[in-house]
């Protein structure tokens, strides 16, 4: 038979009194030892703790710290994180603690596994045997796996013996890799891309973005081609509502090896749209 609810107070003497402590929770069975103040909940557990919400098969609270222990399909959910796990042992009061063969998703898109997640500070992560990615709804998806991987919210993000993929596709190992782990855009360098064709040859492009403002950014991208010869190419894009932008693109190629290929070459391509008024549209 299944007990609907309880309260569970963690006796606590403050200036804030008892009730600033209480721990609600749903479960089929609990048993308490007043002694230790340890109270162990079992079966279908649902514990809340002001807007935290913790699910598993066991929990064991230990009430003086707030310590939990939570085994068996382990949910945690803090605001916009949600972390899952075969087994849990953090502090529910300051969300601090360790989840083994876990995973780590935010609303924002980030999503992180490994065999064991430790949280070291309410926005500080690190991860043992683990993958990242902050893609993983894209059609083109990218992560990258590593033996260690520590990382910031809104900071940057530092995998060890990295192994960057697209799908499932390995593309590149790096020793170390850093890159930021960021809700608003960054400039930075973007992941160099490889090419070949039959008429142009072997060729490598390496990206570099630039976010001038919130409205508007600049991607330079370097390329060279072994028949081709070097090119920079400039892509700038202004948004200024939803109906008006600015997208211009610019590339110009340095000389060549291929035959009635002039040396130097160059090429403009642009679009703008400005909504002046609702039913007058500017358009190039």
């Amino acid at each position: 038979m299944r007990l609907n609810r309880f309260l569970f107070l963690l006796i606590c003497v403050s200036g804030e009194g008892v009730f600033s402590n209480q721990i609600e929770f749903t479960a089929d069975r609990y048993e308490t030892n007043l002694k230790t103040k340890t109270t162990v909940i079992e079966g279908n557990v649902e514990l809340k703790y002001q807007s935290k919400v913790l699910n598993a098969d066991k929990v064991t609270v230990l009430a003086e710290s707030g310590a939990v222990e939570g085994v068996g399909e382990v949910s945690f959910i803090d605001e916009d994180l949600k972390f899952t796990a075969e087994r849990a042992k953090f502090n529910i009061k300051n969300r601090l603690g360790k989840f083994w063969n876990s995973s780590l998703k935010s609303e924002k898109g980030l999503y992180l596994e490994g065999i064991e997640i430790e949280r070291k500070t309410l926005n500080k992560f690190e991860a043992k045997n683990a993958k990242l990615s902050l893609c993983v709804d894209c059609p083109q998806s990218w992560s990258v796996t590593g033996s260690f991987v520590s990382l910031e919210l809104e900071g940057y993000a530092e995998v060890h013996h990295a192994l960057l993929q697209i799908k499932d596709l390995p593309v590149m190992y790096l020793p170390l890799f850093i890159f930021p782990v960021k809700s608003i855009r960054q400039s930075g360098f973007l992941i160099p891309d490889a090419a070949y064709s039959q008429e142009l040859g072997f060729g490598v492009t390496l990206p570099y973005f630039w976010a001038l403002r919130d409205d508007a950014d600049l991607t330079s991208r370097y390329a060279y081609q072994d028949k081709g010869g070097h090119s920079l190419e400039k892509h700038l894009r202004y948004k200024y509502s939803e109906r008006s932008f600015i997208d211009w693109k610019a590339r110009g190629t340095l000389p060549s090896d291929l035959e009635n290929v002039p040396k130097a070459r160059f090429g403009l391509l642009g679009s703008e749209r400005f909504q002046i008024t609702p039913n007058i549209v500017q358009r190039w």
